[in-house]
């Protein structure tokens, strides 16, 4: 969608009527447009396919109802082959009523009348800038999230294709505003800061509160207090009326971090706002009415808990919309290079060091590391080394073991459960009745029964995990029944 300095946008004009064509090129012209125009659908899909994206296309209602194509096939061919949503649709006279009905169900937001040798000008000229800024901004986003380096305000560092798909994914989940969202994913992750992207993506929320509330460290009156709010002499030490976070949180975003252990007196109160967007102070006697995006974080398996009796299955059914899983560090090591680059950044003037390389060898090790702690241990072993470091430019193995890192037992604890299980093997081997194949294939039904019981993604997402092609997963699921 880039445009030439200077140039508003690239602006596509499709109507079968040229005299038509040059009424819209002449109402536009001094609005620094690089228009195109087109006849015919067939045209318009030549230029569209011929060159860069359009901001918006300006077509006429005739040839999207003149065309074998339903209207909704019609405009999603349109927008798919200019590489744009923006359409503003150009009536002859009044809207058929059916028609314009089918237009305004795919979103088309700008309508414009049409007669013989006329064009409703300012109200053409009002709704192609208005495109044109909503395709600037949403330009804008998509740059702001692909990213890579992070600000000082906070981001991802996505160089992993795993993580680079979470990303493209929670982009989407942000265009979304009303729709909840569920996180899950180890301790130390960052799904608090993939909280705050899809926060500041939403082209509806962005502006308004994002508030966390840590579900672990509340229960009790004080979490229904905290969370819904009270009114005055709800309870000993109410003096005065309290918002609660949902309150507070109005028109913005909510994140319920460690939402697995929310108290479950205070589920139901939750699965009212969800459903009706609505709170109850403690101590009120009216609700009232909220609008907030639901963003829940878990290191635990929602699934689970809903089979054991510990969290409402109607709650997670309602919060189970859209559902974000990041990959612990120790899957994606090739992120760890940026990550170590990104924080030697941000520590090296605090810890006054003018180092601003890395010995390619560091991250061997700790790529082989388990990282349990994901990015936030990252974040300590190089806060580590670098309050260690005494001399030199940049950090090496030997900065890892003045961090108290033992390099001699560095893969130590990622070849314990290698080793594990060839003991485990090697006594089935030994026993008898099984082959070596036999073993192999347990284990891989084993696994694999244990991985889809515990996703919460897609297959495709699970194939992905498992590095294997989609093909290939799916014949093995066929295999073991799963």
């Amino acid at each position: 969608m880039d445009s030439p300095k200077g140039v508003v946008g690239r602006l596509l004009v499709v109507h079968e009527d040229p005299v038509i064509r040059s009424c819209i090129v002449s109402a536009l012209g001094d609005l620094d447009f690089d228009l195109m125009e087109a006849g015919s659908a067939a045209h318009a899909a030549e230029l569209a396919t011929a060159g860069a994206a359009f901001t918006s296309v300006v077509v006429s209602a005739e040839l999207l109802r003149e065309q074998e194509l339903s209207v909704a096939e019609a405009l999603g061919s349109l927008r798919a082959a200019a590489g744009t949503d923006e359409v503003i649709v150009l009536f002859r006279s009044s809207p058929d009523g059916k028609l314009s009905r089918r237009i305004i169900e795919e979103g088309i937001r700008g309508f414009v009348s049409v007669s013989a040798r006329r064009v409703d000008e300012r109200a053409l000229r009002r709704h192609v800038l208005a495109a044109a800024a909503r395709a600037r901004t949403q330009h804008r986003r998509r740059n702001a999230f692909h990213e890579v380096e992070v600000s000082a305000k906070g981001g991802f560092i996505a160089r992993s294709p795993m993580m680079s798909d979470v990303l493209s994914k929670a982009a989407k989940a942000a265009q979304v505003s009303d729709v909840p969202v569920v996180i899950y994913g180890e301790s130390g992750t960052g799904k608090q800061l993939l909280a705050e992207t899809i926060h500041r993506l939403d082209p509806k929320r962005s502006r308004r509160r994002f508030l966390v509330v840590n579900c672990a460290s509340i229960s009790g009156t004080l979490a229904d207090s905290e969370i819904f709010g009270h009114v005055k002499g709800a309870f000993t030490g109410a003096t005065e009326d309290r918002q609660g976070h949902f309150r507070s949180a109005d028109g913005g975003t909510l994140l319920l971090d460690e939402i697995g252990e929310l108290d479950p007196a205070l589920q139901p109160k939750l699965l009212r706002v969800l459903q009706e967007g609505v709170v109850l102070p403690v101590g009120a006697d009216e609700e009232i009415a909220v609008d907030v995006r639901v963003i829940a974080a878990t290191h635990r398996r929602l699934p689970a808990m809903v089979e054991q009796g510990t969290f409402r299955l109607d709650l997670y059914q309602r919060l189970n919309v859209i559902i974000l899983e990041i990959p612990p560090l120790r899957e994606r090591p090739e992120d760890i290079p940026a990550l170590v680059q990104f924080f030697l950044n941000k520590y090296a003037g605090y810890y006054h060091t003018p180092i601003q390389r890395v010995d390619p060898r560091v991250y061997g090790v700790l790529g082989r590391r388990p990282l349990t702690g994901n990015v936030r241990e990252l974040e300590n072993v190089i806060r580590q080394m670098l309050a260690f470091k005494t001399q030199g430019d940049q950090l090496d193995l030997s900065d890892l073991e003045a961090a108290g890192y033992n390099l001699a037992n560095a893969d130590e604890d990622t070849q314990a459960t290698t080793r594990e299980l060839v003991q485990v093997g090697r006594r089935l081997l030994d026993q008898g009745g099984v082959s070596l194949p036999g073993l192999m294939e347990q284990l891989e039904r084993r696994l694999l029964t244990e991985m889809v019981k515990n996703s919460t993604g897609t297959t495709v997402d699970l194939a992905k995990r498992l590095g294997l092609s989609r093909r290939t997963f799916y014949n093995k699921l066929r295999k073991y029944h799963l």
